[in-house]
């Protein structure tokens, strides 16, 4: 690099030219050696024209020197750079040179480069001559492994060995061998084993089936499921079994119904000896449900209906009866015997054997009889004073002939007669006073005629009336032997 391209080296500052020539000139020169070749090269300064005196009084007097740079750092930092870089160069440089000698072959002879080289190539022959036998080792143990873990037992002995006749001593073929043999005892052990479980399995489901002939479903299931264990995947096994429990199941089944078809028919036979005829229905029914179209069921629950129709008809029967003696026993005490007669009657006719209902039957025909002798009697009273025109008196006697049978048509009628007779009795008796009044004041007066008259209208009203009479006769004698009198009445 031209110094000329430094700061501050130019042709203007020839002293800093100077300084950088003494600093060079004074650089150390002990380096070392890998080094020397490094600072031996020439550095070339290219050094521009220097000026002259003539040139520089030529510059101008007036224009300021600039500042001068501190140019000895500058040089130092650059030489250290440098020597550090030459020391790393130097190292590198060293340490290559240093393993090419130490790999470099050391000169040897001819005959021992030959000796050497045909004792590495019977080296390698025999090499060779042990790889093969090393390969065939390798192959018959992958095989003997391969057989072994595909369950081709005899082949994988056979490889394991032929393994060991090559290499005896190898622990791993003999393991292998000896895994094999393991295997081997293990599958004839399994064999005899399959055989046993295949005889037993056989004799079982030929007992199951034995017992199922002889509808031993219990055991015949306990057979097949003994066989089923042994040999869990076979579907006859399993069928026999499900068919056997499905046997087990409707014979318990039939059982239980049987013990409850006894059981109810019992506790109905109980019912109907202590005359539970509800309980017995419902026990016969329970029976029946176990055991369908059962004679004995049917018959027994036939007559407890009976027998709970009969009650309940005896039950009503009783109601009914009751009622009527109540009935029958007020009409007695209220001397309605008519009516006490009629209940009992009824009450007889529900319970025939009742004492009670005879007993009040005998009493309210008794009764009866005298009140019909007292309503006869009262009759033939009303129809005396009837007669005897004592109408007041045939009222009261038919009304008490009325009381005693009040649905009596006779006793009705004659009373109504004897009302009738009673009311017009009435009036007649005031026309018959009046009349009388009249015949009395006319014959006060002398008027005898009207007096005659009015006595005989008196007769008309009461016929047979001894005083109308005696006034009748009084009245004519003066109408004979007195004056004639001027009638009263027209």
């Amino acid at each position: 690099m031209p110094i000329s391209g430094r700061p501050g080296l130019s042709r203007r500052n020839p002293g800093a030219l100077s300084k950088a020539g003494a600093f060079l000139g004074s650089a150390p020169a002990t380096q070392p050696a890998a080094g020397s070749a490094v600072l031996s090269r020439p550095h070339q300064v290219e050094v521009g024209p220097i000026p002259t005196t003539a040139g520089r009084e030529s510059m101008p007097a007036s224009s300021p020197a600039p500042p001068t740079p501190d140019l000895r750092k500058i040089y130092r930092r650059f030489a250290l750079l440098l020597i550090v870089t030459i020391v790393v160069l130097s190292a590198g440089f060293g340490t290559a040179l240093y393993f090419v000698v130490k790999n470099r072959p050391a000169s040897v002879p001819a005959t021992q480069l030959v000796a050497k080289q045909e004792q590495e190539n019977d080296l390698q022959a025999k090499e060779k001559e042990e790889e093969r036998p090393r390969a065939d080792f390798r192959k018959l143990m992958v095989e003997g492994g391969t057989a072994l873990a595909d369950h081709r037992f005899e082949e994988a002995a056979k490889s394991y060995q032929s393994a060991l006749q090559l290499f005896p001593t190898d622990v791993e073929a003999a393991k292998g061998l000896s895994a094999v043999r393991t295997a081997l005892e293990e599958r004839a052990r399994a064999k005899n084993d399959q055989e046993k479980r295949q005889t037993e399995f056989t004799r079982l489901m030929d007992q199951g089936k034995e017992a199922m002939k002889g509808q031993q479903f219990a055991a015949a299931a306990r057979a097949f499921d003994d066989a089923l264990r042994l040999i869990p995947e076979n579907a006859a096994a399993a069928k026999a079994f499900h068919e056997a429990s499905d046997a087990v199941l409707a014979q318990q089944t039939a059982k239980k119904k049987v013990a409850d078809y006894e059981s109810h028919m019992t506790a109905a036979r109980a019912a109907m000896v202590g005359q539970r005829y509800g309980e017995a229905r419902n026990e016969f029914l329970a029976a029946l449900q176990n055991k369908p179209e059962d004679p004995a069921a049917l018959e027994g629950h036939k007559q407890a209906e009976k027998r709970l129709n009969e009650l309940q008809e005896e039950t009503q029967r009783q109601a009914d009866f009751n009622r009527l003696m109540d009935q029958g026993d007020r009409a007695l005490r209220n001397r309605r015997y008519e009516e006490a007669e009629r209940a009992y009657n009824k009450a007889v006719a529900l319970l025939p054997r009742n004492v009670d209902a005879r007993n009040g039957l005998r009493e309210a025909q008794k009764g009866l009889e005298k009140m019909k002798q007292d309503f006869n009697r009262l009759m033939q009273q009303g129809d005396l004073a009837m007669q005897a025109l004592h109408f007041s008196d045939a009222v009261r006697a038919f009304s008490q002939a009325l009381k005693l049978f009040p649905d009596s048509e006779a006793a009705i009628n004659k009373l109504q007669t004897a009302q009738k007779a009673q009311d017009d009795l009435g009036n007649a008796q005031a026309s018959y006073n009046r009349l009388m009044l009249q015949a009395g004041a006319a014959m006060r007066l002398g008027r005898f005629s009207d007096a005659a008259l009015a006595y005989s209208a008196a007769i008309r009203v009461v016929p047979g009336d001894l005083d109308a009479l005696a006034g009748l006769r009084s009245a004519r004698a003066g109408m004979m032997f007195g004056p004639p009198l001027v009638p009263v009445f027209p």
